[in-house]
């Protein structure tokens, strides 16, 4: 097995059912102290794990922000890792992105995310329905459509 399979199964394992993540508190960089998916039950919520040094999350977000204004029913929770917030804030000025961002970095590097930009898929239940690591082309968000029902 490759080391990014192992990675990726590691992750996957530390996930489990996704019953710890939903109730994880993260703390936002704008608004209220804390956001957590339990706090969105009744809505799809994704959590995305990003970074403003990473291309494929910029890449990412457009297609994330194009999806939330198709379905404004998705809440999406930005979990920004591993940057200052000096470039954080830069992001936030230049990109007009109706997510909730928050720091991700602790619950990043505590579930051992195999890589940018990942996102997790929760049902309107709070149940983990799916995991996306990296980004391979714009497409493939058209299948959180089908799998949050």
């Amino acid at each position: 097995m490759k080391y990014s399979e192992n990675q990726q199964s590691r992750f996957e394992e530390a996930l489990g059912d996704g019953g710890e993540i939903v109730d994880l508190s993260f703390s936002r960089f704008i608004g209220q102290d804390s956001v957590s998916v339990s706090d969105y039950k009744g809505s799809p919520v994704i959590l995305d794990f990003w970074a403003t040094w990473s291309q494929r999350s910029a890449q990412a977000h457009a297609k994330l922000a194009e999806l939330q204004r198709d379905h404004p029913e998705y809440v999406i929770i930005a979990l920004s890792v591993k940057d200052s917030e000096e470039y954080i804030s830069q992001y936030l000025g230049e990109n007009d992105y109706d997510f909730i961002f928050a720091d991700g970095t602790q619950a990043y590097q505590e579930l051992m995310v195999p890589g940018l930009p990942t996102q997790i898929l929760f049902d309107r239940e709070g149940k983990l329905r799916k995991i996306f690591v990296g980004y391979k082309d714009e497409n493939q968000f058209e299948e959180i459509l089908t799998s949050a029902r």
